[in-house]
């Protein structure tokens, strides 16, 4: 599930500052309507959908966690430079917004209460 979450994440988009879809709460709804549609399309073609969440990453990727969070910080900067800069084009911006995808606790929980409710 986690890469599926990443996935929606970082493709649903909208805007020419390729913001996320959010709610009433400017909360990132992008990740829901991404699953919703996956579990309704892998239901309508007879399928029974399991998704399995990541727990907690083992003391061994630390260094990997580490070095990711560094690469999301320069992202994160990349994408305001790019939403700042007139001559970047749409493009530019989706693709920056996308690298500085970060999936949070909430985000995991958020789409777990989801697919409570759709059984």
């Amino acid at each position: 599930a986690s890469m599926s979450l990443y996935h929606f994440l970082s493709a649903i988009r909208t805007g020419p500052d390729a913001q996320n879809l959010t709610n009433s709460n400017n909360e990132a709804t992008s990740h829901l309507q991404g699953f919703a549609t996956r579990v309704l399309r892998l239901l309508e073609a007879g399928a029974k959908p399991v998704f399995v969440f990541d727990g907690k990453p083992p003391q061994l990727k630390a260094k990997e966690l580490a070095q990711r969070r560094e690469a999301k910080a320069k992202a994160e900067a990349e994408v305001e430079k790019r939403r700042n800069d007139e001559d970047a084009s749409p493009e530019d911006v989706r693709k920056a917004a996308s690298a500085a995808t970060r999936v949070t606790r909430k985000h995991n929980d958020d789409v777990k209460h989801l697919l409570r409710l759709m059984g």
